[in-house]
Formats: structure tokens, sequence, C-alpha cells
């Protein structure tokens, strides 16, 4: 055999060892959730680096624009239907802004809105 058969050959064989291992700990490891989809714990797969890459420039995207989803739409070439299916099955939402939660709280407490001098 020559050398470039036997280099092709090992490479081969470590590469199926490679899959056939991550293949049994990927069946092996329970389900969890991150970032509003289902991965399993030592997810090595494109698929889930594929999903996590896609949840990233959705985020950046949406941060970008302020939350004006048809510009981010038109900012990662998808359709704007396209980009609200996608915030809706990874579970994306927008950030909380700090004014935003003091409305709540005083919604909540409408009598404590007032300060004793």
């Amino acid at each position: 055999m020559s050398e470039i058969q036997t280099s092709l050959s090992a490479d081969i064989a470590s590469h199926s060892a490679a899959v056939q291992s991550a293949a049994d700990a990927h069946h092996d490891s329970q389900p969890t959730v991150q970032t509003g989809f289902f991965f399993s714990s030592d997810s090595v797969t494109l698929r889930s680096h594929r999903t996590q890459a896609e949840i990233h420039a959705i985020r950046q995207a949406l941060a970008r624009t302020g939350w004006i989803r048809k510009r981010a739409a038109r900012i990662l070439a998808i359709s704007y239907r396209s980009l609200l299916y996608k915030i809706d099955r990874y579970k994306i939402t927008p950030p909380v802004r700090h004014d935003a939660q003091e409305m709540i709280a005083q919604q909540q407490n409408p009598g404590q809105s007032w300060e004793v001098r």
C-alpha cells in the first residue's frame, strides 16, 4: 500500500471513530432547553451550530434595528414572514428596558407611585 493510501485509511478510520463517538454521545444525552430550542447538553451537530448562528444573527439584526422587524428582515435578506416564524420558533423576545420595568411596577402598585416628603 502506498504512503497516501495508508494515510487516507488512517484518516477514514479516525473520522469514523469520531463520528460514531459523537453519535453515541448525542443519543445518550438528555435534551435540554437552550435559548428556546431543544439541544442535547453536548450537542456538536451541524444543525445545532447552524441554529445557534441563526439565533445570534437574528438577535444582532433586531438589536441593530431597535426591534424593527421589517428592517431586520431586510438586513438578514429573508422575508418578513420568515423572520416572524423564526422569532416565534426560537422564542426570541425583546430585552426588557429599565423604564418599562418601572411602568410595570407602577401598574402593579398604583397607590405607591407618589413620594412622601
